[in-house]
C-alpha cells in the first residue's frame, strides 16, 4: 500500500480565499424549482430526489444540481443513485443541508444520512454546510453507553463512486463519521473543513476503506475522533496540507 503523509498544523492558519466556480452551463436543476422550501422545518427531501432525477438522466452534458444559498435545507436520510446518463454531476452547496431530529429517524435505516451511490463524475461543491445535527445523537452515543445506545448515523457517504471531487465544504457536528468514502477510486478533496467538538464521540472526520487513488489537501479536521481513519482495502492514498486537532490524528487502521 503506498501512503505519502505531508501533514502541516499550523497554530494560526490564514485561509487563502478562493473564487467560488462558475457555473458554465445551462443544464441547471435548482432544488427550490422542484419545490423545495428552505426553511428548515420543511421536508425537502423529494424535492431533492426529483432534481436529482432530472439531472442524472439529462444526456446534455455535464449537469450541475443547484442548492441555493441565504437558506436552510431539512433533509430526511436521502440516496442520490446513479448511474447517471449525464457525463458528470455538479452539486453546488451554496446554502445549508440540515439534518432531521432524532424523533423523525424511526422506520428508516440509522446507518447514513446522505449518500452519493455508483456515480461517476461528481463534484460536489461549495461554500455552503451540511450540518448533522448531531448534539442530540452524542449523549446516547454507544461509546458513552454500550447497554443502552442509539446507533448513530454517517453524514455523508460516498459509496462505490469513482472520478469524485469535493472541495470548499463544510461538514459539521455529525452525529457518527463525517464523511465515508467506501470503494470508490479517484477521489480529490481539498479545502474542506470538517468540525465537531473536541468531546464528540465518534464524530471521525474521514474514514476511507476499499478506496484507492486518493487525495486530501488544504484542509482543516477538527472533531471528536480521529481526523482521517484509514481502513482495510485502502491504497494510494497522499494527504498533503491538513490541519488536524482536536481529535486522534491521522490512523493507520489496516491489519499488517
Amino acid at each position: 500500500m503506498d501512503i505519502i503523509f505531508s501533514i502541516v498544523v499550523l497554530l494560526s492558519l490564514q485561509r487563502i480565499g478562493h473564487a467560488r466556480s462558475i457555473i458554465d452551463s445551462t443544464n441547471v436543476f435548482s432544488v427550490d424549482a422542484y419545490g423545495a422550501v428552505g426553511d428548515g422545518k420543511t421536508d425537502d427531501s423529494q424535492a431533492f430526489l426529483k432534481a436529482w432525477k432530472d439531472a442524472c438522466g439529462s444526456k446534455d452534458g455535464v449537469s450541475t444540481l443547484s442548492i441555493p444559498s441565504g437558506k436552510t435545507f431539512l433533509l430526511k436520510p436521502i440516496t442520490f443513485s446513479g448511474p447517471c446518463q449525464a457525463a458528470g454531476i455538479h452539486v453546488q452547496i451554496l446554502g445549508t443541508i440540515q439534518a432531521p431530529q432524532q424523533s423523525e429517524w424511526s422506520g428508516v435505516d440509522p446507518d447514513m444520512w446522505i449518500m452519493f451511490r455508483e456515480i461517476s463524475g461528481l463534484n460536489l461543491e461549495g461554500p455552503g454546510t451540511i450540518d448533522g445535527s448531531g448534539s442530540q445523537w452524542w449523549p446516547k452515543s454507544c461509546k458513552h453507553s454500550p447497554k443502552a445506545c442509539l446507533q448513530a448515523p454517517t453524514q455523508l457517504v460516498m459509496m462505490g463512486c469513482s472520478h469524485i471531487q469535493m472541495s470548499h465544504l463544510k461538514l459539521v457536528n455529525s452525529p457518527r463519521n463525517h464523511l465515508s468514502i467506501a470503494s470508490c477510486d479517484n477521489v480529490v478533496m481539498n479545502d474542506l473543513t470538517i468540525t465537531a467538538p473536541g468531546d464528540s464521540p465518534n464524530t471521525d472526520g474521514i474514514d476511507i476503506s476499499n478506496s484507492k487513488s486518493i487525495v486530501l489537501s488544504n484542509s482543516i479536521i477538527a472533531t471528536g475522533d480521529d481526523c482521517v481513519a484509514i481502513n482495510s482495502g485502502t491504497s494510494d492514498l497522499n494527504i498533503t496540507g491538513v490541519a488536524c486537532g482536536p481529535g486522534h490524528g491521522i490512523r493507520n487502521l489496516q491489519s499488517k
